[in-house]
């Protein structure tokens, strides 16, 4: 009898420790849904300064505000790394850029990731965030990718500002 008390304690236990995920990772999601706004907040000063006479200026600018972004991001996530990944139309491929929190300038230069493949390519392709718990036994992740920045678990969103066609028009 005392083991079906112990299993009913048992069951209680995880249930409420599932509880407390769910509400974390619905956390999580408010938050990335909150740093695409101001991604979005973002680009549209950075189109505002584009077209302003003083470019290197706000360029700058736009780099110091990118800085504190990813920093933000990895605070919100308690993330150890943190890193803006963009498409390469040529190779089909999504690499790495600066800044980036947690990753040495080599790290970035060598974080590429062909769009077909990885759970950075995945997001990419279906616009979807993922939460992944276990990257070294995710199949879905590059072994690579996950031994050599010493990935444990993590977060991808894609940030997407506009989709375009052929030539360079805003569609739906």
């Amino acid at each position: 009898m005392d083991t079906v008390f112990q299993l009913r304690a048992q069951i209680e236990a995880l249930q409420k420790s599932l509880e407390e995920k769910d509400r974390y990772i619905a956390k999580l999601e408010r938050d990335f849904q909150e740093l695409q706004r101001n991604y979005r907040e973002l680009e549209q000063k950075y189109r505002s300064a584009a077209e302003t006479v003083e470019a290197p200026t706000a360029i700058t600018e736009f780099e110091e505000t990118l800085k504190r972004l990813v920093h933000r991001v990895a605070m919100i996530v308690q993330a150890e790394k943190c890193v803006f990944m963009l498409f390469d139309r040529e190779s089909g491929e999504l690499y790495a850029v600066r800044p980036a929190f947690g990753l040495t300038d080599e790290e970035i230069k060598s974080f590429r990731v062909r769009a077909t493949q990885g759970i950075s390519g995945e997001v990419f392709r279906s616009s979807q965030p993922i939460i992944f718990h276990d990257a070294v036994n995710d199949p879905r992740t590059i072994q690579e990718h996950v031994a050599l920045l010493h990935i444990r678990n993590g977060v991808s969103a894609p940030l997407i500002v506009e989709k375009r066609d052929e030539e360079n028009r805003v569609i739906d």
